[in-house]
Order: C-alpha cells, then structure tokens, then sequence
C-alpha cells in the first residue's frame, strides 16, 4: 500500500512498483554516463581513451585541466581474454598507479601522461602511443613495457610536472622553459650575424652600402634566414640590433680577441719574429703590412 498526501490510501500491484524502479534505474545510470562522458571527452577534444567512447579522442581543449574519471575495478572483475588467450590481470594496477584500465576496449593507458599531455599541449611525435593515445593491449610480456614506460622520458616528466602543479610551481616553470627557449634562439642568431660579419672582413668587403637595402650584410642575412628559423623570426623583429654602432662593436671586439690570440701565441713560442713590408701601389699610395711569426 501507497499512502497518498490526501491521507486515502490507494493499492499498488507490486509489478508497477518495481517497474518504476527498473525506469528509474535506468534513467540513473543514463545520467551518469552522460556527466562522465563529457567530463572527459569535452566534445571529443580530450587525449586518450574514455573509459565508456573509446579512443577516437585528441588533445586540443587546453582550458580542459580536470582530472581524469577512473574505472574501478573490482577484485572479482573477470577481464576478457585477448586473441592470445590472455587476460589483464588485476594486480598490474596495485603495482603500476597511473595504470587506467579501459573496458569496452580492453586496453590500458597512463593516466599521468594523458593528463600531463593535454595540459602542457606537447608535440605529439614525443609521447608514447601506446599509452596514450591507442592504448596497450599485448599481454604477452606486459610487465616489460610498463616498466620501460615508467622509465621514459616523457613519462618522468609528466609525473614531475603533475607533482610540481600541486605545489603551485608549474607557473615559473613554464616561465623558466619559455625564457630559456628564447635565450637560446637568440644565441643562435647572434652566432650566425656574428659569422657573416666575420666573412665579409676577411673577404675585405664593405658591410654597408649607399642605401640600407644595399648592404652586403642585410643582404646575407636575409639569404641565410631562409635556412634558419630563428634568424628569420629575428629580423621581424622591431629591435633587430643590427645598426652601424653594432656592427662596429662587432669588428672591435673581433680585432681584440685576434690580437689577444697573437699576443698569447707569442709569448708562448720559444722564438718569433715580426716581419714589415712596403709597397706602392698602380696609385702610387704606399701600403704598409706587419706580420709575425712564431716556432
């Protein structure tokens, strides 16, 4: 018997009560299944497999920074066998933790890279397919791969980095990894302008010409910009550093580290011997030219 609100009381056949439970139940676990899904697929822009849609899922939500949704085995799970007849086994996820088990793919993955992967938005050519994308799924020698995978590289950095967001440190270390990518395509410009300073005085040319479109330098780096990236993004720049005041200091320092070479290469030589010559030139200017040598 149901009681009414009305207080009468109205008989219920106990076939439409467990009816309404079955409906109910079922509209549960359709909610549920709902929520998850989209906690983790965020419209099918999330790395990795979802424990419920499988592994058609790539990485390109960056605002997407929630923890992943676990499936929860239970020690009396019964995994399905694979084509080599071979079972997951329930204790590789007491000894492996970022081991994540799929169900209706059967495979696993690494949890920690995922969500390391999708946060940080690495070039996909550095992770592990296996455990991140596809999934892993031989169960012939699986205690081998986890292990090689715990081990990698990009493994020991997700876990890192993970571990370094709960510290709230994550902030000055991409900070720290931005400003040491940008010192270092700066280094790599400065020795390729250094460079073609260096040619254009051995080879006695002018750098400068009658207009700035004309000078032999920005002519050569433009020429060399084509093979270098960093070189190009450089003279994008509005700051480019490469006036007649830089290039002078160039040449200075330049002449300073050749004398300071001579003057050590002399003064470590048990004999030298400095040699000058005198001639004049078609125009009739004398050219004077001082050299050493050094045994």
């Amino acid at each position: 018997q149901v009681r009414c609100s009305r207080g009468t009381t109205s008989h219920v056949s106990l076939h439409y009560l467990l009816y309404l439970c079955c409906v109910i139940g079922r509209l549960l676990s359709q909610v549920y299944r709902l929520v998850t899904s989209s906690a983790f697929d965020d419209g099918g822009s999330t790395v990795g497999l979802s424990p419920h849609c499988g592994a058609n899922c790539h990485n390109t939500d960056e605002t997407s920074h929630q923890p992943l949704p676990r499936f929860h085995l239970a020690k009396n799970y019964e995994f399905p066998k694979n084509s080599s007849d071979r079972p997951c086994q329930y204790s590789w996820f007491k000894r492996f933790s970022w081991l994540q088990y799929i169900e209706c793919r059967d495979v696993v993955i690494c949890q920690k890279c995922i969500q390391a992967f999708r946060e940080k938005g690495d070039d996909p050519a550095v992770i592990e397919p296996s455990f991140i994308k596809t999934g892993f799924s031989n169960w012939r020698k699986p205690l081998e791969r986890f292990r090689g995978h715990e081990t990698s590289r990009y493994h020991v950095e997700s876990v890192t980095y993970l571990e370094m967001k709960k510290k709230g440190l994550v902030g000055i270390g991409h900070l720290t990894k931005h400003a040491s990518r940008q010192q270092e395509e700066a280094r790599a410009t400065l020795r390729v302008i250094v460079s073609l300073v260096r040619y254009l005085c051995n080879t006695d040319q002018a750098l400068q010409g009658r207009t700035k479109q004309e000078d032999n330098w920005i002519e050569l780096l433009d020429e060399r910009s084509g093979d270098i990236p960093a070189l190009k993004k450089w003279l994008t720049r509005r700051d480019k550093w490469l006036s007649g005041a830089i290039q002078n200091e160039m040449i200075e320092i330049m002449a300073q580290m050749l004398q300071h070479n001579i003057s050590t290469a002399i003064n470590m030589s048990l004999f030298f011997k400095i040699i000058a010559d005198e001639t004049t030139d078609m125009m009739g200017d004398e050219q004077f030219a001082l050299g050493g040598q050094c045994q």
